[in-house]
C-alpha cells in the first residue's frame, strides 16, 4: 500500500485515427505538389525584390511617425515648462 503511494501513475496512450477529411485541403496540396518545380529563379528574384522594398518602405513610415511623436512630446513639454515658469512670474523675453 505505503510502495504504491509514491509510484508515478503510466502515462495514457491512445489509438487515435481522425475521421475528419478535408477535400479543398487535398486539392490544394495536390496543386501545391503540382506546380512545386515550375518556380524559376525570376519569381524567387522578384519576390525579393519586393520583399526589400516593402521592408524599406515600412521602415521609412515608422521612422517618420517615431520622429513625429517625439517632435509633439518636447513641443507639448517645451509649452508646459513656459506656461510654469510665466505663472511664476520668471520670463525669458
Amino acid at each position: 500500500m505505503l510502495g504504491n503511494f509514491f509510484k508515478q501513475r503510466s502515462h495514457y496512450v491512445y489509438n487515435y485515427k481522425p475521421r475528419f477529411y478535408n477535400a479543398r485541403k487535398e486539392r490544394l496540396e495536390a496543386v501545391k505538389n503540382k506546380y512545386k518545380d515550375v518556380e524559376t529563379e525570376e519569381t524567387a528574384v522578384k519576390m525579393a525584390t519586393n520583399f526589400r522594398e516593402a521592408w524599406k518602405k515600412s521602415k521609412k513610415a515608422s521612422s517618420n511617425n517615431a520622429n513625429l511623436k517625439t517632435a509633439f512630446i518636447i513641443a507639448v513639454l517645451v509649452f508646459m515648462v513656459y506656461n510654469y515658469f510665466k505663472y511664476l512670474g520668471i520670463s525669458f523675453f
